[in-house]
């Protein structure tokens, strides 16, 4: 599985976009709304990403950001609905507006966005609603870059409690020379914190 990948960006468009790491050139299908946040071609980006694997085609998906990847997942989570249809879904609504459509239960502007039907509108109501609780917890990261939200969650991952990992990660930021950037890094600080070493 190909988890997240970071390069040059070679080529965009409002629906894709080619990266460049280690000399190879992976195209990513993108929502128009990760498209809009994109830095220019020439300037380096990490993407978080989703392999999506039939026996007739690989394809790679982009996310600048946890929150919209989630809910990717979550909406092809859905009988009926596939990565296009997931991405189509997130270009004409953001992470965000589409939570509060559905937490309203708005079937009614859930339909607006194309090849989305009423039957389709109120599965995503119906399926959603519930699952929104692992979401709000992702976006509450107290003000973290993207790799100590990282470093927290393979904290969480190896069974310390995502309290105890953000005060771990914060004094080994504070009372170690460590790069902020690298998450190898900032995990082997952060244990080392923990382990009282």
């Amino acid at each position: 599985m190909i988890a997240h990948i970071r390069g040059t960006i070679i080529r965009k468009s409002p629906t894709r976009v080619i990266v460049e790491a280690a000399g190879v050139g992976y195209e990513l299908l993108i929502s128009v709304n990760c498209a809009e946040r994109l830095p220019e071609k020439g300037r380096e980006v990490h993407l978080d990403t989703y392999l999506h694997v039939r026996e007739d085609i690989m394809q790679l998906y982009g996310f600048l950001d946890e929150t919209e990847k989630e809910m990717f997942l979550l909406l092809i989570s859905i009988s009926g609905i596939g990565p296009k249809l997931a991405l189509t879904i997130l270009s004409g609504r953001g992470a965000a507006e589409l939570r509060n459509l559905v937490s309203r239960g708005d079937v009614a502007s859930l339909t607006t966005i194309p090849g989305i039907g009423r039957k389709t509108a109120e599965r995503i109501v119906v399926e959603l609603r519930d699952k929104f609780s692992s979401l709000a917890e992702m976006e509450d990261t107290g003000g973290l870059s993207t790799p100590q939200t990282e470093t927290v969650k393979a904290l969480v991952a190896l069974g310390y409690s995502r309290q105890i990992a953000e005060k771990a990660l914060k004094k080994a930021i504070s009372e170690f020379d460590v790069d902020p950037d690298s998450v190898q890094n900032l995990i082997k600080t952060a244990l080392k914190v923990l382990s009282g070493r």
